[in-house]
């Protein structure tokens, strides 16, 4: 657009995933214990052990940030030129990626066996360590910026003239680790934390300006 003599052209903004996925779900008791066998005088056979839980369910994946826009080419033909002249052209930033979703509590250990006559009763399982949390998302590239091209045929006018590329956004956080599940020691340990998500977005690259063909530092 233009302004005067003012000239721009920014391309727009990626959009941030702000959006945090749901927590992981949860998962069913392990298998209970079962009761020992009882003989006339003695426990023939001892019972099982509630199993221990397993670790809970990771966290989703943050979502992606989308890229920025384009800065378009600026172009300005005028047979004669006089006074400042100020023209931009500049990249959109990428978008930021999304926070991971947090962790699956752990598994609940088994119930423990109950007792049988001269067998006393087993243990409950141990509680499940607590999902890992969900990596971050990805973050948008940034946009290209584009040519500027000034060309006129006489007059003495001056310039200020820039091409910016838009930054690459940042990748997400990773999500919480989920809660410990319960079992005979208490609550099970929590889960560890997500990692940052990968930093593969790339930034822009800059345009060119051209005065009367000439090219010029940017």
């Amino acid at each position: 657009m233009s302004n005067g003599n003012t000239f721009s052209n920014v391309g727009a903004d990626g959009a941030s995933f702000t959006a945090v996925p749901p927590p992981a779900g949860g998962m069913q008791r392990a298998a209970d214990g079962t009761s020992g066998t009882n003989g006339d005088k003695s426990c023939s056979a001892g019972g099982v052990n509630g199993a221990d839980g397993t670790t809970g369910y990771t966290g989703q994946t943050g979502g992606s940030g989308t890229n920025g826009g384009s800065g378009s080419q600026v172009q300005i033909t005028i047979s004669v030129m006089e006074g400042n002249y100020t023209c931009t052209t500049k990249g959109g930033n990428g978008g930021n990626g999304g926070t991971g979703g947090q962790g699956g509590p752990g598994q609940d250990g088994g119930n423990a066996g109950p007792a049988n006559g001269n067998c006393g009763a087993t243990l409950q399982g141990l509680g499940g360590k607590g999902g890992t949390g969900g990596p971050g998302g990805t973050g948008g590239n940034g946009g290209n910026a584009g040519q500027i091209y000034i060309r006129y045929s006489s007059g003495s006018p001056t310039f200020n003239c820039s091409v910016t590329a838009g930054q690459k956004g940042q990748p997400g956080v990773g999500g919480g680790g989920g809660a410990g599940g319960m079992g005979r020691n208490g609550q099970g340990p929590t889960g560890d934390g997500g990692a940052t998500g990968p930093d593969t977005a790339t930034s822009g690259t800059n345009g060119q300006i051209f005065i009367n063909g000439v090219a010029q530092a940017s």
